[in-house]
């Protein structure tokens, strides 16, 4: 009886270790949306949001549903977006840039830099780096640096995005400024 107990957990602990490769191991044509690094505080929190918006635009294309991304937003949200010389204010003209220019190619969240955030009452604010993965016009993945501000607004439970700026990263800023 004591050599049954004895193996009892090695099988389980083989199992669930097996198990837990499985579960872990990501699924042909899938990829992992980014996480921040922890950070305490505030500059955790905007990074928890961040992440957030990422999940839900990786999934607003997979699913062919742009609200679920649009809907990290307030109804009067201001977006300053990465890929457009154009202003989205309101949710209608920010559907409209995610459906019509960010969208079809497919945005993937791959990295995102720890911000410098802050806090006034319930709104939370924060600016840093991030990368993005996109489908070029022939499909390919092509790697964009980023630059982010996100200023959220405490609504209930959660937080919406107020205002939220993207700029592609300067490729040599040196040479364009005095």
């Amino acid at each position: 009886m004591k050599r049954f107990d004895r193996m009892v957990p090695r099988g389980c602990t083989s199992a669930a270790v097996i198990l837990v490769a499985v579960l872990a191991w990501p699924t042909a044509g899938s990829s992992q949306t980014a996480k921040c690094k922890p950070v305490p505080g505030v500059a955790g929190l905007v990074c928890q949001q961040i992440e957030a918006w990422g999940e839900a635009l990786q999934e607003s294309w997979a699913k062919g549903n742009p609200d679920l991304v649009v809907d990290k937003y307030a109804p009067e949200a201001i977006l300053l977006p990465t890929c457009s010389a154009d202003v989205a204010i309101g949710r209608p003209d920010i559907k409209k840039y995610f459906v019509e220019k960010f969208l079809p190619a497919e945005p993937r969240l791959t990295g995102i830099g720890t911000p410098t955030a802050g806090q006034a009452g319930n709104v939370i604010f924060g600016s840093g780096e991030y990368e993005f993965t996109l489908k070029d016009k022939q499909g390919k993945d092509v790697t964009v640096p980023a630059r982010y501000t996100y200023i959220f607004r405490g609504a209930g439970n959660a937080y919406l995005i107020v205002q939220h700026h993207s700029s592609l990263e300067p490729l040599n800023p040196a040479a364009k400024c005095p």
